[in-house]
């Protein structure tokens, strides 16, 4: 069985990167949907700009944790797992940014997030230095719920994941999704253009696109100036990638311009099957411009509520796209 099939392509905060772009002033967020049903969880953000929540384990905490949409694996730091001596799980094979390799596990009895409890879970045990945080918060630990990421009022509402029908608030753009090895991936997705297969990756720093795709723009002479960085993943691997800017790009009913992208066949495109068709992890550096983004793993669907008219980050609606929700295809 594969572990952390594909850990957060998390960059150290030592990593040589472009600046990220800062999100727009803090305005007043309008409330959630559905907020009986939610719990709401205040949040943090680490040096790397991830957002992170209070996790208790095995019943003592809290402890910061990164909320990875990338990663199908919880992982824990060293430090932690040592202090809290949990005991040794058997050894995985862990696939991340760098490529692949076999790491320690460790078992986790209990972990809590807020009022939600996994059982018996087997984390992989990262460096320090590394992970930056007391851990990684997986999918593992989110599934089958609808995850909503509030950049605005700095909060995490968790809602049960609903079969039923449910009612999008005006400017919502509701992105569907598919689903592998626990990730969602987005498929109604371009850019200039050119059909992109959109991993959602809220432990990734920056952006990453592959090879495929970035041949795709620089045919048509689109890829721009790039200079070459440095890219560390929670292995501790050195990533070579170059960084550029993508052009415009659309996201269902979304339109992203401006977004810095970091150009490099990272590992996890090879276990999505990508290396040959055009696809990026999507990460906090255009998830953050947002004011709200919510990830439903049930359903496989991704809203996005961009910020309000004069105080945009990245993205907004698609004026060519009919409104309020837009939808693309893979189920």
């Amino acid at each position: 069985m594969l572990l952390g099939s594909v850990l957060a392509a998390a960059m150290s905060a030592s990593a040589i990167q472009a600046p990220v772009p800062m999100p727009p002033s803090v305005v007043a967020a309008t409330p959630a949907l559905d907020t009986e049903d939610a719990e709401t969880l205040a949040t943090q953000v680490d040096a790397a700009q991830r957002m992170t929540v209070n996790v208790f384990v095995n019943g003592r905490g809290p402890y910061p944790f990164a909320v990875d949409t990338g990663s199908d694996r919880t992982a824990v730091a060293r430090s932690l797992s040592e202090r809290l001596d949990l005991p040794d799980g058997k050894t995985a094979t862990m696939h991340s940014m760098g490529g692949s390799g076999q790491i320690s596990t460790a078992m986790i009895d209990r972990l809590q997030v807020g009022g939600k409890e996994v059982r018996d879970v087997r984390a992989p045990v990262l460096a320090d230095r590394h992970i930056g945080v007391s851990g990684l918060l997986g999918v593992d630990g989110l599934a089958d719920q609808r995850v909503e990421m509030d950049f605005i009022a700095g909060e995490m509402k968790i809602y049960p994941s609903k079969v039923v029908r449910e009612r999008s608030e005006p400017g919502t753009i509701v992105v569907k999704a598919r689903r592998k090895y626990g990730q969602l991936i987005l498929v109604d997705a371009d850019i200039d253009g050119e059909k992109v297969n959109v991993i959602l990756d809220s432990g990734a720093q920056i952006s990453v696109g592959n090879n495929a795709l970035r041949r795709k723009l620089a045919r048509k002479g689109k890829q721009g100036s790039v200079q070459p960085i440095t890219l560390i993943d929670v292995a501790g691997r050195a990533v070579e990638a170059e960084m550029g800017v993508l052009p415009k790009m659309r996201v269902g009913g979304l339109r992203v311009e401006g977004l810095s992208i970091a150009w490099t066949e990272a590992h996890p495109f090879k276990m999505f099957g990508l290396t040959k068709k055009p696809a990026m992890l999507l990460g906090m550096d255009l998830l953050r411009t947002f004011e709200r983004v919510s990830v439903d793993f049930g359903n496989k669907k991704v809203r996005f509520m961009p910020r309000e008219q004069g105080r945009r980050g990245l993205a907004s609606r698609d004026r060519t796209s009919p409104p309020p929700a837009v939808t693309g295809g893979g189920a």
